[in-house]
């Protein structure tokens, strides 16, 4: 008996949950169980699996290798210990689906991807992966997270909302594992051929946002980028004009009322943003607001003003709110053509609106 490879299947036989001499018993497995212990084998020993995916070619693949398998030392394992042969696995299915780690795209506009873990799949709908004391510190910082993904062979995010296996739906969490040093989640199987991914990140400021979103043009309306030129407005950032052929023709520019305070609270706007199909160009979104209804599933990425579609690619910095947020400590603001009247409206709104969002500059 060749050692490694007893070291190898006592240690599948642990992560699988499998009963003594499985080996010789292949046929009392589940399929759930029969097709990783197969793949393992297959991977570990270069064997070829059975094309079709059925427990009785599988029960036949593992009783004609088992004992092969147990007298032969694992084709590229070496004297490596077990671990390294699960980290070989999920290497090896990044590579499979074309998508080196170090290659995947940032997949959320929340965070920022730090390091790839190692990911052992063996079952369907679960994931095992391994945490190093230095994740467990690195974790400990609150901007720190653990986020997993489910990619297609594309290395495009598959939707995770409503995933089901075998007609119960899947749970969106992540929770201690009875491994030491070790989590489970269960929610990365979807019908069809998919890459799981789970990293440390950083998660993102609502301010860091906003300075990705700077990186965007920044949208008005051609009126108010007149206005925006005529005041030299950050003429390093890029303001794109909405086109005139829609419903901003309609509006009335000689006299027009821009409030600087969310719709939902009245608190004064830290970061305004509107969506590119927003026509409602006296009015913005807060960000940290918006950001915070995703987040707790309030909103379904739909304006708060209009519900019109509010997707992360449509979102943009309102050029007109962001320009107005930096010059005005009021809340209201009068526009009488092209001139600003900064200051007019303080004193009318003092007395509806609470001193501290009066007061917050950004």
């Amino acid at each position: 008996m060749n050692q490694q490879s007893i070291k190898l299947f006592k240690e599948l036989q642990q992560l699988l949950e499998l009963p003594e001499n499985y080996l010789y018993r292949p046929d009392s497995l589940l399929l759930a169980t029969l097709k990783p212990l197969c793949s393992c084998i297959s991977l570990a020993y270069n064997i070829t699996p059975p094309d079709i995916i059925r427990k009785k070619l599988l029960v036949e693949f593992v009783k004609q290798n088992a004992d092969v398998c147990l007298r032969t030392a694992p084709t590229w394992l070496e004297s490596e210990t077990p671990n390294d042969l699960y980290l070989k696995l999920a290497n090896n299915c990044g590579q499979r689906f074309d998508a080196a780690f170090e290659r995947l795209k940032p997949i959320s506009p929340f965070c920022i991807p730090y390091k790839q873990l190692g990911i052992y799949t063996f079952q369907n709908n679960l994931i095992k992966f391994k945490l190093t004391l230095n994740d467990l510190e690195l974790l400990k910082n609150k901007s720190a997270a653990l986020a997993a993904y489910y990619l297609d062979q594309h290395n495009n995010l598959i939707n995770m909302n409503d995933i089901y296996f075998n007609g119960v739906k899947a749970e969106n969490k992540i929770q201690p594992y009875y491994l030491q040093n070790q989590q489970e989640t269960n929610l990365l199987y979807q019908q069809g051929t998919g890459l799981c991914v789970v990293q440390i990140v950083k998660t993102l400021s609502t301010e860091e946002i906003f300075q990705q979103l700077l990186m965007k043009p920044l949208l008005t309306t051609q009126h108010y980028a007149q206005i925006l030129k005529l005041n030299n407005f950050q003429q390093n950032i890029q303001i794109v004009s909405t086109n005139e052929n829609d419903e901003e023709s309609d509006l009335q520019v000689e006299q027009e009322t821009v409030k600087l305070t969310s719709s939902l609270s009245m608190s004064r706007i830290k970061f305004p943003v509107r969506s590119s199909l927003c026509r409602h160009f006296q009015q913005f979104m807060d960000l940290e607001e918006y950001l915070s209804e995703i987040k707790t599933g309030e909103n379904k990425w739909t304006c708060q003003i209009c519900q019109k579609s509010c997707k992360i690619s449509q979102l943009f910095v309102d050029a007109f709110g962001f320009f107005l947020i930096q010059r005005e400590a009021g809340n209201i603001v009068q526009i009488r053509g092209t001139e600003i009247d900064f200051g007019n409206l303080k004193n009318q709104t003092q007395g509806n609106v609470d001193s501290d969002s009066e007061q917050s500059m950004w």
